[in-house]
């Protein structure tokens, strides 16, 4: 599920159950089909990755460059996928024949080189956990998070991971894990974590869907115990390109606030402590149910929001 801003920041296109549609204004069109991740890029063109390894640069709903990912495992499957932003690396999670295992590789693009970092050597990716297995990829392509069900304590947990000089000739070095942070408590299966980093893979914001205590937006420092100050029910998150301004949807309005939409500007100093400072909170209310996806113009001054039902609402940032 996702919402992006065309480089105009006139239109969005939204993916949702594998469905790419376009929205301008009252006009709503369907772009692709089996869709895994798509990005809209800044030069203009819609970057698509597809189930069956097709990765595609489409403008004006015409194909303008085409390349086919060999998969490691299954022919016609590819289970996972997830672009950045800037449309120069996805992680693909490929599906092995037997047993059922699943195996993460790192994709460069347009090139198609790939490799596979030993990340979870200790935590076998497995159906049952892949199923809860989230990706995020900073704008530039450098930082990976992997949010996580944990095992066997119930629980949510996220791990970053430094790939931004990573090659292929890499797949035995040791892990490149930042840091790793985990939560025990009981977690909802039918809802996923959701990570987001912003453009320089240097703050990490999270939407714990449980009504726990979660992490709000921090700074990616290695070796890191992060606190765990926020109000969690989150359902999506958004973080601008500098990672100075958050917004973050809710099932039900927070205690205290006027809305499900919640907006932190943040300190914008790079140096810091694990936790970004808020300097202030903004909250409005959404006319949409159940919010799945958001995304700022590039301006800022908006803020896109996509339902489960497919319907788009765009509020102003306050």
């Amino acid at each position: 599920m996702r919402i992006e801003w065309d480089p105009l920041d006139v239109a969005v296109a939204t993916l949702l159950d594998g469905v790419v549609r376009i929205h301008e204004g009252a006009s709503v069109h369907e772009q692709s089909r089996d869709v895994l991740d798509m990005r809209w890029l800044a030069d203009g063109p819609i970057l698509t990755i597809d189930r069956r390894g097709h990765v595609i640069w489409m403008r004006d709903r015409k194909i303008v460059d085409q390349r086919i990912r060999r998969p490691e495992f299954s022919p016609s499957d590819l289970f996972d996928a997830t672009l950045s932003a800037g449309g120069d690396r996805l992680i693909a999670i490929d599906r092995a024949p037997a047993p059922e295992m699943f195996q993460l590789f790192v994709v460069m693009l347009p090139s198609l080189e790939s490799f596979r970092p030993k990340i979870f050597t200790d935590v076998p990716i497995t159906s049952a956990r892949t199923r809860s297995l989230v990706c995020a990829l900073a704008g530039n392509g450098a930082t990976l998070a992997l949010g996580f069900t944990t095992f066997p304590n119930p629980g949510r947990g996220f791990a970053l991971v430094d790939i931004a000089t990573w090659k292929a000739s890499d797949m035995g070095a040791a892990n490149r894990i930042i840091t790793r942070n985990t939560s025990d408590h009981p977690i909802d299966t039918d809802r996923r974590l959701r990570l987001e980093l912003d453009y320089a893979g240097r703050r990490l914001a999270q939407a714990l869907p449980e009504h726990e205590p979660a992490v709000g937006v921090v700074r990616v420092n290695a070796g890191a115990i992060y606190p765990r100050e926020m109000t969690g029910g989150a359902t999506a998150v958004a973080i601008d390109r500098s990672g100075e301004l958050v917004a973050y949807a809710y099932r039900e309005v927070p205690t205290g606030t006027r809305g499900r939409l919640r907006f932190d500007y943040l300190d914008p100093k790079a140096e810091g402590g694990d936790r970004v400072d808020i300097l202030d909170t903004q909250t409005l209310e959404s006319e949409l149910p159940d919010l799945v996806a958001l995304a700022f113009s590039r301006d800022r001054r908006r803020l896109a929001c996509l339902s489960s039902t497919g319907a788009i609402e765009i509020v102003p940032v306050p």
